[in-house]
């Protein structure tokens, strides 16, 4: 039996190694070139706010295209990243996908 803190190791090298996987050699490995745009997605990217200690952080707003006054579900997606790896544009495409389905996603984090 592994101990805690040798899983802890095994996971970690597992998400380094993932995290730094090349998102177009892994887009070109499915056949994509580029990556998925949704006509019936408006989105909204980099709107600056701050939290309560000042700190500039950033938002991106994806809806689908629906008539005014239509009730979403809404889904809050927050990029932490561990501080160490990645960025907001990494999640952007699963981001699109979720509105494209028909939800609202707000999607917050460190600006780009």
């Amino acid at each position: 039996m592994r101990s805690m803190a040798s899983q802890r190791e095994i996971v970690r090298a597992i998400v380094e190694r993932v995290q730094s996987v090349d998102t177009m050699m892994l887009m070109s490995a499915v056949g994509a070139s580029e990556p998925v745009e949704y006509d019936d997605v408006e989105e909204t990217l980099n709107i600056a706010y701050v939290n309560r200690d000042e700190v500039a952080l950033g938002m991106d707003v994806f809806k689908p295209k629906v008539p005014e006054g239509t009730e979403l579900p809404v889904i809050v997606v927050i990029h932490g990243g561990g501080l160490v790896m990645g960025d907001r544009g990494l999640e952007r495409p699963y981001c699109r996908l979720l509105a494209h389905k028909g939800y609202l996603v707000f999607f917050a984090g460190v600006p780009i």
